[in-house]
């Protein structure tokens, strides 16, 4: 069946759904556009009506939430509904590999680029790579250029967007080796303590690039025999193979709390029911390109995450920054990364493992899909539907706009605090709490996760570049897979724009120094 999505009736349904989130509390066309959604994605099936229903519930009521893309694309039949690829460039084939590109980006797809092979230096990359295009990107971050620290242009990408300020819907990603980073813990390479300092200043200055610590990554990877993993999504939640799409959606963790507890069993039933509803969406999916179909069926990649982690701690009476807030997130995460493992392998009892599945110490029994678990950071519409985004803590205690920039068009939404707990004590913002508890929150779920962690690691303006080296190390000693760093009133233009409030430089004393007990 001819695919009938274009670019154009994309960027109108998001359009749509933003309003549609956004309408003084009317849910009467957001159902029926979500019903949409759901019927689609179940229409394979073999019990369609039941999976229609399961779906549509969960979706209804923003127990579980997709991904953007996956909700604007999934509303038309035979539409691209997978929302991220990875590419790795190679100039000998590259007419192949823009063909690729090219079918997915014309679709809204978030696409990441691998350039180790490519000789020119990123901002030349971006300028070839732009004229090849069919379609621009209408969303900041729908690209993500990825590099190995050691390639010959490191220092050109690492302070790309300090030089030059019209590349903002690129994101960098520089992916860094144990190697490197342990010369540095251990002082023994001048050239790579000059490289870091280079690479955190930049970090300092405009927030970029973000960093994968590839070998963490590679370490973890569940399929080993196709080789390394080379790009990373824009917001470091999943690591692919050339010409590999996933899919990926949230649970809502602020609808999990019944009577001041978690309702594991409502937990469960969501949990096993997303991840049916995704490994749908790979199969429903339309895919112009067959190398593409083929490379993501044969690893068949999802990843559930949460949102309103934050939220459910304050039903808790729970601080983020605290021990029992990470212990939490263990928790949490450790029973859904288990119960997503169960649904996907009773998925492969009844339609087959992944093609690719080889039994290792990640996967020990056959199971559906290569990577089951991931947190992303959600998108626009937790903000909409009053909690907050993925694992990050409140951004705002009142009620207040927030700003979705895309090329072109900014768009607002108004976010109402929907707490009436006022403990200060239980009430944090992003910027009322330590960069290391952002870190060690970041670090808690990963312990859990098949693939990464979409986390916003929130700096004070006042931060130094010496600061931003310390949490580099931390989260590198901590275990994460990547860190992306903000710090406030850097020179650069976050996708999302919050009035923020929490900081008061003369006020908070923030804790910068790595001991002993941060690395528990």
């Amino acid at each position: 069946m001819k695919n009938i999505t274009s670019l154009r009736e994309i960027i109108d349904n998001k359009e749509n759904l933003i309003c549609l989130t956004s309408n003084n509390g009317d849910t009467s066309k957001l159902n029926i556009y979500l019903k949409d959604v759901a019927n689609n994605i179940a229409r394979l099936e073999n019990d369609k009506s039941f999976w229609y229903e399961k779906f549509y519930s969960i979706l209804s009521d923003f127990t579980f939430m997709l991904d953007e893309i996956t909700y604007v694309s999934s509303v038309i039949p035979c539409g691209l509904i997978i929302p991220y690829f990875g590419f790795v460039y190679d100039m000998q084939n590259e007419n192949k590999i823009l063909t690729r590109i090219n079918s997915v980006a014309r679709e809204g797809a978030k696409i990441s680029v691998n350039m180790d092979n490519v000789d020119m230096n990123p901002i030349e990359f971006i300028n070839h790579l732009v004229k090849l295009l069919w379609h621009q990107s209408f969303d900041l971050g729908m690209y993500c250029l990825n590099m190995s620290i050691g390639h010959k242009n490191t220092l050109d990408f690492i302070t790309a967007k300090q030089n030059v300020d019209y590349i903002k819907n690129f994101i960098f990603c520089i992916h860094i080796s144990d190697e490197f980073m342990d010369s540095i813990i251990n002082k023994t390479s001048t050239e790579n303590i000059q490289m870091f300092d280079k690479l955190a200043e930049a970090i300092h200055n405009v927030g970029e690039p973000t960093i994968a610590f590839s070998d963490r990554i590679n370490e973890a990877n569940t399929v080993p025999q196709k080789g390394r993993l080379q790009t990373i999504s824009s917001c470091g939640e999943m690591a692919l193979f050339d010409n590999e799409g996933f899919v990926e959606g949230s649970i809502n963790l602020s609808k999990m709390i019944d009577n001041g507890t978690i309702n594991y069993d409502k937990l469960s039933d969501t949990t096993r029911t997303a991840v049916r509803l995704l490994d749908d969406v790979i199969e429903t999916s339309y895919y112009e390109n067959s190398r593409i179909e083929e490379t993501t069926k044969a690893t068949r990649k999802i990843g559930i995450g949460v949102t309103g982690f934050a939220d459910m701690l304050i039903q808790l009476n729970i601080p983020y920054n605290s021990r029992k807030a990470l212990s939490t997130a263990e928790g949490i995460m450790q029973f859904i990364n288990n119960e997503a493992h169960k649904a996907s392998e009773e998925l492969a009892k009844e339609r087959g493992a992944f093609p690719l599945y080889v039994s290792n110490k990640f996967l020990p029994n056959p199971i559906r899909n290569a990577t089951v678990t991931a947190i992303s950071h959600a998108g626009f519409l937790p903000i909409a539907t009053k909690c907050c985004m993925g694992i990050e803590p409140l951004f705002s205690t009142r009620t207040t706009q927030f700003t979705k920039n895309r090329i072109g068009k900014k768009d607002k939404l108004t976010y109402e605090y929907p707490h009436k707990q006022k403990n200060k004590n239980v009430i944090k913002t992003a910027y009322s709490i330590s960069p290391k508890w952002h870190i060690k929150m970041q670090a808690a779920f990963q312990k859990h996760i098949d693939g990464g962690v979409s986390k916003t690691i929130n700096l004070p303006k006042r931060a130094t570049v010496e600061n931003v080296k310390n949490m580099i190390l931390l989260a590198y000693q901590l275990r994460c897979k990547g860190i992306a760093i903000y710090r406030k009133g850097c020179n650069c233009e976050p996708t999302t724009v919050f009035r923020e409030e929490g900081e008061n430089d003369k006020k908070i004393d923030y804790d910068w120094t790595i001991n002993g007990n941060d690395l528990l």
